[in-house]
């Protein structure tokens, strides 16, 4: 069950619940000892009155003991040694303690009658009736089970606050702890709090950044080794055939088909090169842009490529409409030279159709013997680098195939 709470409002219920429990546990306590001072009081003097009724010559008079005049100065020197100024504000109690606090004093001042009178009061631990001593002393037991309540429940909603916070946090570390390659495809679990949930999400994220980050340069590498190792061969293999000849003719001349094939191998390494260079620039759309005819730029790119068809069966219809578009120059004759190229390489027997309507360029390859389509999938890994790279350039790149014809449909935005 999910939880509408976040963290905020957790401690924010948190603090509410705490300041909630000092009030109503104060308050309590507050109400409680308002009561037991009323009934001291009247404990006291229901003491007095059975003191007076059953020992009557051993009783004093109740009031013997507080002090009525007129004037302040006619009060005990006692009391005015304590009091110099006696009270001031009539209707309102004063009290001092005597003697090391073993004592206290009461003083007061009120209008009787349109005269001030003025009273005085002393007492001692002694004069107070045992009553009132069992009540203050259960008082001071009902004031410890107070305490005690309340530093328990604040204790306990420390504690559920605390393992409410703590166990999705917990969760959180060890799933993040956990989280790897194999596992990182598999839902996110839900942590309660928004809070947590953003947090895994963007562990998650980052993760899974990171995992495409490597998969798409380990796809990279394997393309790569496996693009440039044809070419790689070629070179090397006439490398070798041109030192054999001109061992066996004691020429320097080497035979114009030699060199003409390495020049074609080293120009698919380049056109190769160039592919992958772009396709670790970070920033493609930010290119400056010329414009191009693109009708013209097609046929210069694909001209140098026509040796692919040399030896095949394999014609050549193009249909180019005049366009001009304001393109990044190097990365249109990458993308082009690269479908092209593969048109051209992997069509042993049939037609390549290339087609400019506007921004879309359209290529086309059909096999016309159906054994030859079965054996060749009419597409090779360079293709895969070239929509990397259209992707990159915010491009439309579209493949299909059906029966012996391959389509590419390339959009230029």
């Amino acid at each position: 069950m999910k939880s509408y709470l976040n963290l905020k409002r957790s401690v924010l219920l948190a603090i509410v619940c705490v300041v909630l429990t000092l009030v109503i546990g104060y308050s309590i306590l507050a109400a409680s000892y308002f009561i037991a001072g009323m009934d001291n009081i009247v404990a006291a003097n229901m003491a007095r009155a059975m003191r007076n009724e059953v020992q009557p010559e051993l009783s004093d008079n109740p009031f013997k003991q507080i002090n009525l005049t007129k004037t302040w100065a006619e009060q005990p020197a006692s009391v005015r040694g304590y009091l110099p100024q006696g009270p001031v504000q009539p209707n309102k109690l004063y009290k001092t303690h005597l003697n090391g606090k073993k004592r206290i004093l009461f003083a007061l001042k009120q209008k009787i009658d349109n005269e001030i009178w003025y009273s005085s009061f002393h007492m001692s631990p002694r004069s107070m009736a045992h009553l009132v001593g069992v009540n203050v002393r259960q008082n001071m037991n009902r004031l410890l089970f107070i305490a005690l309540g309340i530093t328990l429940a604040i204790s306990l909603i420390i504690w559920w606050f605390l393992r409410r916070i703590q166990n999705p946090i917990s969760r959180l570390n060890r799933w993040a702890q956990a989280l790897n390659e194999h596992n990182l495809n598999e839902p996110i679990p839900d942590f309660i709090y928004p809070e947590l949930n953003g947090f895994a999400h963007l562990v998650h994220g980052s993760l899974y950044s990171a995992k495409a980050g490597i998969e798409r340069e380990q796809q990279l590498l394997r393309q790569t080794s496996h693009e440039l190792r044809t070419p790689i061969s070629v070179i090397r293999s006439n490398v070798e055939l041109a030192k054999k000849i001109q061992l066996k003719s004691n020429s320097k001349n080497v035979d114009e088909q030699i060199l003409q094939r390495i020049d074609r191998a080293s120009l698919a390494m380049k056109q190769m090169t160039e592919t992958l260079l772009w396709l670790n620039k970070d920033e493609l759309n930010s290119l400056d842009k010329t414009r191009l005819r693109m009708d013209a730029l097609i046929e210069d790119v694909m001209e140098p490529l026509r040796y692919l068809l040399q030896g095949k069966p394999v014609t050549v219809a193009v249909s180019l409409n005049p366009v001009q578009l304001d393109v990044p120059e190097a990365a249109t004759r990458i993308v082009l030279g690269n479908l092209i190229r593969n048109a051209f390489q992997h069509t042993v027997e049939g037609q390549v159709e290339i087609t400019l309507i506007d921004n879309i360029v359209v290529i086309t390859n059909r096999e016309s013997t159906p054994e030859e389509a079965k054996t060749d999938l009419g597409f090779g890994l360079g293709l895969k680098l070239t929509g990397q790279l259209t992707q990159k350039l915010g491009w439309g790149c579209i493949t299909t195939s059906q029966d012996a014809k391959y389509t590419v449909e390339l959009t230029i935005n």
